[in-house]
Formats: C-alpha cells, structure tokens, sequence
C-alpha cells in the first residue's frame, strides 16, 4: 500500500500540471473560438477545462493501473 501511496501522489502532481497546461492552452484559444458576447466568460471556461482535464486523468489513471486495489 506504501509504494501505491506515493504513485498516488505523483498521479495528483502530473493530473495538475497537465490541467494548468490545458488552461493556459484554453485561455488562449477560446476567445479565437467562443462568439462574441462569451469571451468574457474566457476566464470561467479555462477554469472548467482545468477541473475537468485533470479529474479525467486522475480517474483514468486510476482505473487503468488499477491503484487503491489490493
């Protein structure tokens, strides 16, 4: 369990810089894609992408090496 531990944490350290990455990448491309009267809302939807790339690939990392099972 110790050694799964600490995979766990490296998975959450990854899962994070990969969802600032992609909220950089999104406050970046969003107000090229978003109409006009959301671009102001740019800010909001990078924030949404962040949660949701880094929940995704917790929960997929998770569940292919299947880390908590013993």
């Amino acid at each position: 369990m110790r050694k799964k531990n600490g995979i766990s944490k490296i998975i959450i350290a990854l899962a994070f810089a990969a969802g600032i990455a992609s909220n950089f990448a999104a406050r970046f491309l969003l107000p090229k894609v978003l109409p006009e009267p959301w671009v102001p809302m740019t800010d909001l939807l990078a924030f949404l992408v962040q949660v949701v790339v880094s929940v995704l690939l917790i929960v997929g990392i998770v569940f292919v090496f299947k880390i908590g099972e013993d």
